[in-house]
């Protein structure tokens, strides 16, 4: 049996970022959600769309659902219980999982068919 889960949408556009390696750490960093990833490859970001400098290669125009509620760091198929039934219905995203959460960012444009998605397989939405 797949987890039902309970999703909250947040507020905003939110960007996906891309700095060289090099860079210095990003001071424009900052939200409701926000992250800064870094690896020898290149440093990533999520943030807040308006927050992200117009000199910065980004993608824009994600939306943000969070998993409500914590979960052990043990826990098994929290993300592919949100994951499955998107990359069913051809829905890309962007998955981040932190000590307590996940996070998941959809592009705007696939939206409400991700929550009419997600609402059948069984979670719930609520918006912040």
């Amino acid at each position: 049996m797949t987890r039902q889960l309970e999703l909250v949408l947040l507020d905003g556009l939110y960007a996906l970022a891309r700095l060289p390696s090099t860079a210095p750490n990003p001071s424009w960093v900052g939200g409701q959600f926000a992250a800064t990833i870094f690896s020898k490859r290149g440093i990533s970001v999520v943030c807040e769309a308006s927050a992200v400098p117009a000199d910065v290669e980004a993608h824009h125009g994600y939306r943000c659902l969070e998993v409500a509620g914590a979960f052990d760091l043990a826990s098994v198929g929290v993300v592919a219980a949100i994951v499955q039934p998107l990359a069913s219905a051809g829905i890309s995203l962007f998955a981040y999982s932190t000590w307590d959460t996940d996070y998941i960012l959809i592009q705007e444009t696939d939206l409400q068919i991700a929550i009419s998605v997600l609402t059948e397989a069984g979670h719930k939405l609520r918006r912040r």
